[in-house]
């Protein structure tokens, strides 16, 4: 039996450093059957559980679980506790943001399939998509609300700069996509217990950071990770807009050598037009229409077409 453990928990590790995350869970759950006090096994049933969560398979359950049983170790000092809180925040922050844009697409996707008869007014065709946005978030929003269960978990397990900054941000992006789309998403000043945790999720994160950095540039936006127009013209860090084009910039534009070299002149360029377009709402009306939103379509269509 411990000869074929032991080659299990071979497995199980190979399996999980080469990302094979359904196997290795499988294999750490067999081994925890017959060792329940295997710290290690437990912490890495929890890693690959964030990393299988979706929704139509939840696993937000086995991720506390995991980490809380491996966190009761005399081996879990305050560095690897760091080190998972740090992590596991990184994956959850990824899906949350993941599963908001899935809930915006189904949106656009369920809206753009209705018949539209000649002659509609564009304000009554709008008038549909309300029911749409209420259906399809109340399809998901609970199911996307278990991630940040997860989050507010492991924020407090080590509030630091990454884990509040992932804290803070997934629930201000996940609110600015509600917002965009009718806002059906739980409102932080309710008092569900679903708006309470988000809420206090928000405002505890917020206070962190700035007690951690009181200058930090993620509560205190004025432009940060290089998007300094976009952030500017959108008026927020984490506006889905925003994000997607930092994500275009880190996919593709930085993989081309041209690419590097203009993004490393657009950051010493930028700061002073960035400055220019906040205090302006006509240049950011016009920022909008003729630079951000085509760089934005651009973006999409190229991820689109996989170029």
């Amino acid at each position: 039996m411990e000869e074929k453990n032991g080659n299990i928990q071979i497995l199980a590790d190979n399996s999980f450093d080469a990302e094979n995350y359904e196997l290795a869970y499988n294999y750490y759950n067999r081994l925890l059957e017959q060792d329940l006090e295997n710290a290690e096994n437990w912490l890495k049933k929890g890693y690959c559980a964030a990393h299988l969560s979706k929704f139509d398979r939840m696993l937000d359950k086995e991720v506390i679980m995991s980490i809380k049983t491996a966190k009761n170790s005399t081996s879990f000092n305050d560095e690897k506790t760091t080190k998972v809180a740090n992590e596991i925040s990184t994956i959850i922050f990824d899906k949350i943001v993941e599963s908001a844009k899935f809930i915006q697409n189904e949106i656009d996707n369920e809206f753009n399939g209705i018949n539209i008869l000649p002659g509609t007014l564009h304000g009554v065709h709008n008038l549909k998509k309300i029911p749409i946005q209420m259906k399809v978030w109340n399809n998901y929003s609970e199911k996307l609300f278990q991630y940040f269960k997860v989050m507010d978990f492991v924020v407090r397990l080590k509030p630091n700069m990454i884990t509040c900054e992932k804290g803070y941000r997934s629930v201000n992006y996940t609110n600015l996509v509600s917002n965009h789309s009718g806002g059906h998403f739980y409102k932080l000043e309710g008092n569900s217990s679903e708006s309470i945790l988000l809420r206090e999720l928000f405002q505890f994160t917020k206070s962190e950071l700035n007690r951690i950095s009181p200058n930090n540039e993620i509560t205190n936006p004025k432009s940060t990770s290089g998007c300094f127009i976009a952030t500017a013209t959108m008026g927020n860090y984490d506006h889905p807009i925003v994000y997607e084009l930092r994500q275009f910039r880190d996919n593709w534009l930085l993989k081309k050598t041209w690419g590097q070299s203009f993004t490393n002149w657009y950051y010493k360029k930028s700061p002073k037009v960035a400055e220019f377009i906040r205090k302006s709402a006509t240049l950011k009306t016009l920022t909008f229409a003729f630079i951000v939103f085509p760089l934005y379509c651009i973006s999409k269509l190229i991820k689109k077409n996989g170029l």
